[in-house]
């Protein structure tokens, strides 16, 4: 929790201004910090989507929690190697490496807010409000963060390039990922 606390100005920041996402990884600790938070993240994300039914194809009607559980982690770690994958392979040679390193993982920081953000909502299960109001409003504060995560990842990338160049390259390192796992929710 100290960890947290220390680095939600940082967070912070990061959200307000696109430059302080290439400090972050300028920095070997405070890189480490937000990769250690958001790696921290991972379960209790999973939780809360599982939980409440965030990601629930239809093919996981009749599972169990755990098992919906399990299927859940394992899609958001088949996105993140989707997304790994793409950031790899399409590696320009015109980006230098901050901006490059920065626009690729600047994801980290904004789903240690997202899972926050989250979590506090989730405090609303324990109200007598509906699973599916709770839901909806969880679908609009994520939907708000990647709408958010999108902005500053096109600036971070023209920073060094394009305004055209930022948007490409948004298209296929994280628009390509969100639709395939979106197709995956609505297909299945």
């Amino acid at each position: 929790m100290k960890r947290i606390a220390d680095f939600l100005p940082t967070l912070v920041t990061c959200l307000l201004w696109w430059k302080e996402n290439i400090n972050i990884d300028v920095s070997l600790k405070t890189r480490r910090e937000r990769d250690l938070i958001a790696t921290a993240f991972i379960l209790p994300f999973c939780l809360i989507c599982t939980r409440v039914g965030l990601y629930s194809p239809d093919f996981m009607t009749g599972m169990t929690e755990p098992l919906r559980l399990g299927v859940t982690t394992g899609v958001f770690f088949c996105y993140l190697l989707v997304r790994e994958g793409l950031s790899a392979g399409i590696r320009p040679k015109n980006i230098s490496s901050a901006v490059w390193h920065a626009g690729t993982t600047v994801e980290y920081t904004f789903f240690i807010f997202l899972a926050l953000v989250l979590l506090a909502t989730s405090g609303l299960l324990l109200t007598s409000l509906s699973v599916q109001a709770i839901k909806t409003a969880m679908f609009w504060l994520s939907g708000t963060i990647y709408a958010l995560l999108l902005v500053r990842k096109v600036q971070i990338f023209a920073s060094n390039s394009s305004f055209f160049t930022g948007i490409l390259y948004l298209c296929a390192l994280e628009i390509l990922p969100t639709a395939i796992l979106i197709v995956s929710a609505v297909v299945f």
